[in-house]
């Protein structure tokens, strides 16, 4: 009996022993975001496109430089994280970095996030680009490689995002933009007005 008894609380012991290391891992383990996770609120330029961008447009004095997911402005020189939506953030669809910045009320914050999505304009895909500021106004971008004087060269257009119709063009140098920042190119709809 004395036998049976010191057999039972071992038992016992062995099992809250065992019943209390469980617990412990359980509560020492967190959670880890699959790298998924990690990268779904991130819009992607394509490949083709990172790198600086000029214009001749007086508009935006400051090379676009492109990178996997932000862009510098070449209005303002200054840096935009890009994040993926739906829409634009006045549709209530936000990525949840936009959510927790407008919540805070930082609207400098705000001024360096945009969404980015794909959408078909004119029988081509374009990058929708939509910041969150307050007042911002979404753009349309699109990169061809075009013919010049017998020579191809990259052009990537800037364009109303409802209707495609292009008010700034940028190229891969200064040079470029200066020579052919004026120039129609074949099959692109220009607005009736722009600044370059």
């Amino acid at each position: 009996m004395k036998h049976s008894i010191l057999t039972l609380l071992a038992a016992a012991t062995l099992a809250s022993a065992a019943g209390a290391s469980t617990t412990v891992q359980a509560q020492t383990v967190k959670p880890v975001k699959s790298v998924t996770q990690q990268v779904a609120n991130t819009y992607s330029f394509p490949k083709k496109w990172r790198g600086k961008w000029y214009s001749s447009n007086i508009l935006t004095p400051k090379p676009l430089i492109i990178k996997l997911g932000s862009y510098t402005s070449p209005k303002t020189g200054e840096t935009v994280k890009m994040t993926s939506v739906a829409s634009a953030p006045t549709t209530g669809k936000l990525t949840s970095e936009i959510v927790s910045v407008s919540q805070n009320q930082d609207p400098a914050k705000l001024a360096a996030l945009a969404t980015g999505t794909n959408k078909k304009i004119n029988h081509a895909t374009w990058s929708i680009v939509t910041p969150a500021g307050k007042d911002a106004e979404s753009a349309a971008y699109s990169m061809k490689v075009e013919k010049v004087n017998g020579k191809k060269v990259q052009v990537l257009f800037e364009a109303q995002p409802d209707t495609g119709k292009v008010y700034n063009q940028y190229f891969k140098s200064k040079k470029l933009a200066k020579k052919y920042g004026n120039h129609h190119f074949k099959n692109i709809s220009y607005t009736e007005y722009n600044y370059r």
